[in-house]
């Protein structure tokens, strides 16, 4: 099978306050009219200059765990193929024979623990050769508690890849630890982004300097250049034969290395010999300064290794340019600078110079994607400069060089643009990083989207961050309605605005969900059911979502939503108004259905209060029930879901309050100290944590993430606190860690799933003030 190739550039530029982070990738696709493709001239390349490699057609596959469990049922998601056909699906253990796989998940053995899972997908076209995927290995851990995280951290320090190989993306973040991911689109179904195993030692490359990423088709691999300490380009290599785990490796470079520098432009520039190309790198500002420079630099790869050499110098200094190649040429498009702005010039590579190419633009664009199909560059997104403030320069640019000069379409124009733009073809259709906003300040940050132009120009939305995950907030409300599981509302920034969305964490994919009804509108700091469960069982999950309070003065309903949103207004008695951080809980079994409220805070001091909501024929209303524990705010009240509330944490009028008491309702409802040691006890001194019960009867366990400690910072560790003993004088606790969960943070939310054995851990605030947008899960065992 033989394919007319053209070079593919695709390039991401990522502000970073002030600074920027640009990803260059470059591939070679088929763009052949009526299915035949042209010979080879004598010297090895195609008509256009480019050369031959196969990678004409294209599928994906992989799984939506990289980390299962024994027993897991795990999802398998097929990206779209170029070759219209369904695939046959297979999976392995370690070395063992491939067996069929009848449907799109996989379920694996309760024996298979340490042993290696693989999935097979294979294309068989009427003609031609058949195209497989492997993903894998994934290796089967046994059924203990265990943290992943499923959504990265966005933020500044956030970047996407195009896979030339696998037609996928890569989503990297540095925002903490360093994570990668894979975006899966599958043909059917919602994207998921899935976790991708990674060395123990990933290198960070990012933290404000930036780096770049190129394919070296020849050697199946991505070459990624960049600095983290030292100022002086670094390069590894990411190997993209399989999509399962990635191999990172150090790639030794000879010659001079460039000082690094950030916003730089790259593409990879292709050889007569296929095992031959370089890296090209050009403009960009040093750290510790906003002035431009006009250097460019080659890393010249063969079989021998990499070298560093120089390369002719840009006509004037620039950052944010796009580098492609095409046709056996190299281009750059764009950029600016502080002193003269933004720029609509193209520009060719000649021999050891650059010169200025006519093809008619008028619109500046810098930092713009690049994609290359056949004769056509698409220019995407990018920024512009309005006075010296970067703005979305939305939309595709496509530029022909099928004639002398090019011709120039507009497309695409739903696409928002901004400054994280990166492109790549499946078949004719453009997938698209379309952009972060480029004058966000850290708090309130604007993620970008991965979207799609259909080859008559219509834009469709495939992952939106922030609508088809939540955005990173802040003292939003999580728990259960009848059916599903929700989070709501919540802030951006620590004061400011408040949500009124919601989401939901079925399956552990994160998902938007419209609420019926009219509701209490936008909330934030709201009294909330635990930031937890209710009960320790299915049917415990049965209960409407219940919540008091809100952000307006007079904001005192119990607001409810089963099917739809209900709410009883307070008319008189009950909490005082507008109080904030109370726990509400739900309890039943025990004396039927109950809702509790305890503690709370007004503008000026902590409440000392204990009510519960009830109905008569008449009507509801709160009114004093059990004995109060003290005056209390911010801790969790938690329902055993047999016979005891407990309370952990908090704070008092004097400090934290270090609870961790509980008291039966139907028993002799006296508050008792729960056994602790003095160590176990200190791990609980806390406020701002959530509090989740998981797990059923006697192997039920609170888990406590998070929350702010005696010293106001966040706190990182987590514990699960078991108790033994309810029913007799005396109740004791045992606190057990449980390591490799969610990054310091307090004021975030926990919901946990309809069979108590996963826990979803959302948002919240982090150290200096920083607003997590990640999401982790507990499975539990």
């Amino acid at each position: 099978m033989r394919f007319a190739l053209a070079v593919r550039a695709i390039r991401l530029v990522l502000l970073l306050g002030g600074c920027s982070v640009v990803i260059d990738s470059s591939r070679y696709v088929a763009d052949v009219d009526g299915g035949a493709a042209p010979d080879a001239t004598p010297d090895g390349r195609l008509p256009d200059g480019s050369v031959p490699f196969e990678l004409g057609a294209a599928g994906s596959v992989a799984l939506g765990d990289y980390a299962p469990l024994a027993g897991d049922t795990l999802p398998v998601l097929l990206g779209p193929n170029t070759l219209g056909v369904t695939p046959t699906l297979e999976w392995r253990l370690d070395a063992d024979p491939w067996q069929p796989l009848a449907a799109t998940t996989v379920t694996v053995p309760d024996a298979a623990v340490g042993r290696s899972l693989f999935v097979r997908a294979t294309w068989t076209p009427s003609a031609g050769e058949p195209l497989e995927r492997v993903t894998g290995p994934a290796v089967v851990l046994p059924r203990l508690p265990r943290w992943r995280q499923v959504l990265p951290d966005l933020g500044r320090d956030s970047v996407a890849l195009w896979d030339p190989v696998h037609q996928r993306w890569l989503f990297v973040s540095e925002q903490g630890e360093p994570s990668w991911w894979e975006l899966a689109i599958p043909v059917e179904g919602l994207p998921r982004l899935v976790p991708l195993p990674t060395p123990d030692a990933v290198p960070r490359m990012n933290e404000g300097d930036g780096f770049v990423a190129v394919p070296d088709l020849a050697r199946q691999r991505l070459l990624l250049v960049g600095t983290r300490d030292t100022g002086v380009a670094r390069v590894f290599a990411v190997s993209l034969q399989r999509s399962g785990p990635l191999e990172i490796t150090a790639v030794p470079a000879g010659g001079a290395a460039p000082r690094w520098r950030r916003m730089v432009g790259s593409t990879w520039v292709p050889d007569a010999d296929p095992a031959r190309g370089a890296v090209l790198v050009c403009g960009g500002f040093f750290d510790g300064g906003a002035v431009e420079t006009d250097e460019c630099s080659f890393l010249r790869i063969d079989a021998e290794g990499a070298t560093w050499e120089t390369a002719p110098t840009l006509p004037s200094p620039s950052r944010g340019i796009s580098l492609f190649a095409h046709a056996g040429r190299v281009y750059g498009f764009g950029g600016w600078s502080a002193a003269s702005g933004a720029r609509d010039t193209l520009l060719r590579l000649d021999d050891s110079r650059w010169v200025p190419v006519d093809v008619g633009l008028t619109a500046t664009r810098a930092q713009a994607g690049v994609a290359t199909l056949g004769s056509r560059v698409h220019l995407v997104g990018g920024v512009t400069l309005v006075g010296a403030a970067p703005q979305r320069a939305g939309g595709v640019v496509v530029v022909d060089f099928a004639t002398d000069p090019p011709t120039l379409e507009s497309r695409g124009e739903g696409l928002p643009g901004g400054v994280a733009s990166a492109a790549g073809f499946v078949g004719r259709t453009l997938y698209v990083f379309d952009g972060f906003e480029p004058n966000d300040e850290g708090a309130g940050f604007e993620p970008g989207s991965f979207r799609r132009v259909i080859e008559d120009g219509r834009v469709e939305g495939v992952f939106v961050f922030d609508e088809t995950t939540p955005p990173p907030l802040v003292s939003a409300v999580a728990g259960w309605a009848r059916d599903t599981s929700l989070l709501y509302g919540g802030q951006r920034v620590v004061g400011g605005e408040a949500e009124s969305r919601a989401w939901t964490f079925e399956d552990g994919v994160q998902r938007p969900v419209r609420l019926e009804g009219v509701g209490p509108g936008p909330l934030a700091e709201v009294v909330v059911d635990t930031r937890a469960i209710a009960g320790t069982s299915e049917e415990g999950l049965g209960l409407p979502w219940t919540f008091f309070g809100g952000a307006d003065e007079d904001a005192r309903a119990l607001w409810v939503y089963d099917d739809r949103w209900e709410s009883q207004p307070v008319e008189s008695g009950g909490p005082p108004v507008a109080l904030r951080g109370s726990m509400v809980v739900h309890t039943q079994g025990c004396g039927g259905a109950r809702t509790f409220l305890v503690g709370g805070a007004t503008a000026t001091e902590v409440v000392d209060t204990f009510e519960e909501w009830r109905c008569d024929e008449v009507a509801c209303g709160w009114a004093p029930s059990l004995p109060s524990p003290g005056p209390v705010v911010e801790g969790t009240l938690s329902w055993d879901g047999d016979r005891a509330l407990v309370l952990l944490g908090g704070r008092s009028n004097e400090g934290l309050a270090g609870h961790a008491s509980y008291v039966e309702p139907c028993g002799d409802a006296v508050w008792r100290d729960i056994g602790l040691s003095s160590s176990d006890r200190a791990r609980l001194r806390r406020r701002g944590h959530t509090t989740t019960v998981l797990g059923t009867g006697d192997e039920s366990v609170f888990v406590v993430v998070g929350g702010l400690g005696e010293d106001g910072a966040p706190l990182e560790e987590v514990v699960a606190l078991r108790l033994s003993g309810l029913g007799t004088p005396t109740v004791d606790g045992d606190v057990a860690s449980l390591p490799g969960g969610p990054s310091a943070r307090a004021f975030h939310v926990a919901v946990r799933n309809r069979a108590g054995d996963r826990l979803w851990v959302a948002g919240g605030e982090g150290a200096e003030g920083q607003l997590r947008g990640d999401v982790w899960e507990l499975r539990y065992p």
